[in-house]
């Protein structure tokens, strides 16, 4: 592939989308979109004679070991209910094996780190349905983390990682990878060329414990896992270096699907689940975004979100692309 120009300004207009999908309606006014009868108004608006009358859900646990049932189950009970449908939830180990069960029409709908939906878009015809949130004003983007340990003290940034063991969550892990590897290319390191050595922890908290253990010197991890999700594993350690924004992983279905049936479920995604909908409907108590036990209505949330959802679309993803570019890595071509 053609080398695009550096890493801050191919992704520049990244930045101007992410801003503009934060500015969207969200639908956060407390509106149902539902009839008498408990259907979504889309489906009576298009018909659902061609819709499925089973769902295949497929995902990667959370990093936290949350169960794939717990974390979405809320989210896949309502589709059940509102889309008159039964889901079929199967976990996998990896984003790899998410794209393949896409491609073989084995998934009809998952989640998705950003990196992974654009390969599945591109190779295996997924669409966006949304993306989740922290907040209505919050925006739809996290940045990566390179880490280590607060007692070394030759390691202050990503230019300085020559010679060291260096975490990676899997290949095809957007802030675990891709961006990362972006920054270090921006810093002069190939490691093709043996700069540092790679080594693969296959998740994010992972990483940070590699690093705890002495396993790796430095790990990268998102941003939220390090400073919310282990916050208490985390003392001793240090952030020396973060990503540019990367957009939110988005919930996404087959290409496969009817496209009245992809819209039902985004109506349901925005204007009925989040902390606001949720507490005014009586499914939880304190409609307040946060990651405390007495915030209730964000467990509801899934992936790590404290709010809900606003509209994912493919263009948003993009700069994602633009970093595969950049960086020509193998992940990026998986043919």
């Amino acid at each position: 592939m053609a080398r695009k120009p550096t890493f801050p300004a191919a992704i520049a207009a990244l930045a101007l989308m992410l801003s503009a999908c934060g500015d969207d309606d969200n639908g956060g006014d407390g509106g149902s979109g539902n009839d008498e009868n408990g259907t979504v108004e889309a489906a009576d608006a298009g018909g659902n004679e061609d819709w499925p009358d089973t769902l295949e859900f497929i995902s990667i646990p959370s990093e936290d070991s949350i169960s794939l049932v717990e974390e979405y189950g809320p989210l896949l009970e309502r589709f059940e209910e509102e889309l008159d449908v039964s889901i079929n939830d199967t976990q996998v180990t990896s984003y790899s094996a998410v794209i393949e069960a896409l491609g073989a029409g084995q998934a009809d709908i998952a989640n998705f780190g950003p990196f992974s939906y654009v390969l599945a878009a591109d190779t295996a015809g997924a669409v966006p349905v949304a993306v989740a949130i922290d907040g209505p004003e919050e925006p739809a983007s996290y940045v990566s983390y390179l880490v280590t340990m607060d007692d070394r003290a030759d390691l202050n940034g990503i230019e300085d990682l020559e010679g060291q063991r260096v975490c990676f969550v899997d290949e095809v892990s957007t802030s675990g990878r891709l961006y990362p590897l972006a920054g270090m290319m921006e810093a002069g390191l190939d490691e093709d060329a043996g700069d540092y050595e790679p080594v693969w922890s296959g998740g994010h908290d992972s990483s940070v414990r590699s690093v705890i253990n002495d396993d790796c010197d430095v790990g990268f991890v998102y941003d939220t896992m390090f400073d919310v999700q282990l916050s208490d594993e985390t003392d001793g350690m240090k952030v020396i270096w973060e990503s540019e924004d990367i957009p939110s992983a988005p919930f996404a279905a087959s290409g496969d699907l009817p496209e009245t049936m992809v819209a039902a479920m985004q109506e349901i995604m925005l204007e009925d689940f989040n902390t606001d909908v949720l507490a005014e409907a009586g499914h939880c108590d304190n409609p307040e975004p946060g990651d405390d036990e007495a915030n209730d209505c964000s467990a509801l949330i899934p992936g790590g979100a404290q709010w809900g959802y606003i509209e994912a679309t493919d263009d948003v993803f993009d700069g994602i692309r633009a970093v595969c570019d950049i960086t020509e890595a193998e992940a990026c071509d998986p043919d």
